[in-house]
């Protein structure tokens, strides 16, 4: 059964053949990383979208429930590993690109094993989407089956690495998507009109004076440089208190831009 839930007007065209939306389709549409970089980098918008959220997640950071000592202890590892920094790090790249992830590095010479209570972490690495390659099940970090990542073409055990993710995609088993794709279009939109009124701007008066044989003179250089300090004279002697003295034949108009 075929169910139709759709608003039509017969009167004005809406939902029909003559209605332009009907038409209108969603497509997929790549945006690749450099792209997805740029944006970042030298754009306003695209950071605050990437980077807030982020901030925010590692803003309060967190309490230890435990005696001073042991909190201090805690504390002293966490500073040693940049703890924070390096999840906000990934946080940032996961957003951006779709995911990320931050290696455990206790300078095991057989990192495809499983990490063990007995390894010291001696540093966290944070890798970006394209340099780990995930095995199967990749939101279930605690699920059977595939156990080996690669890093950068080495076998990693999946207990070696922190993965973060940003928007996810139901049914897709791979890295998620940037945050930006969804809102790529409205951000263009939003800073190609600011770009607009920026240049709108610059038009949003212009003086204009009508030259008597302006044409027929401009071959001559004597008549060019005498009109050029005409002009000059005409733009320092008008204000907002002193009036603009013109030859008769002469006119003068000034274009405003409404916005």
């Amino acid at each position: 059964m075929k169910l139709f839930d759709g608003l039509e007007n017969v009167v004005t065209g809406m939902g029909g053949s003559s209605d332009k939306t009907v038409n209108s389709r969603y497509a997929a549409r790549l945006i690749d990383d450099q792209e997805l970089i740029n944006a970042y980098r030298y754009a306003w918008l695209p950071r605050k979208i990437v980077d807030v959220p982020a901030n925010d997640a590692v803003a309060k950071w967190r309490t230890w429930d435990a005696d001073a000592d042991a909190v201090a202890r805690i504390e002293a590892i966490e500073n040693r590993l940049l703890v924070k920094r390096k999840i906000l790090a990934a946080l940032i790249s996961a957003r951006l690109y779709g995911g990320a992830a931050v290696y455990i590095d206790t300078g095991s010479q057989t990192p495809e094993n499983p990490i063990s209570d007995s390894e010291r972490i001696q540093r966290l690495i944070v890798f970006q989407r394209d340099e780990v390659t995930l095995p199967g099940t990749p939101y279930d970090f605690l699920a059977t089956g595939d156990e080996i990542c690669k890093v950068r073409g080495r076998e990693v055990h999946k207990s070696r690495l922190v993965r973060f993710y940003g928007e996810r995609i139901p049914g897709d088993d791979g890295w998620a998507d940037s945050v930006l794709i969804a809102c790529m279009d409205a951000i263009k939109n939003a800073d190609s009109i600011a770009s607009s009124i920026a240049n709108l701007v610059f038009e949003a008066k212009v003086d204009v004076f009508k030259i008597p044989n302006l044409m027929e003179n401009l071959g001559n250089s004597q008549y060019e440089s005498d009109l050029m300090r005409r002009l000059q004279l005409a733009q320092l002697g008008k204000s907002t208190v002193n009036g603009l003295m013109m030859d008769i034949e002469e006119d003068y108009q000034q274009k405003t831009v409404n916005f």
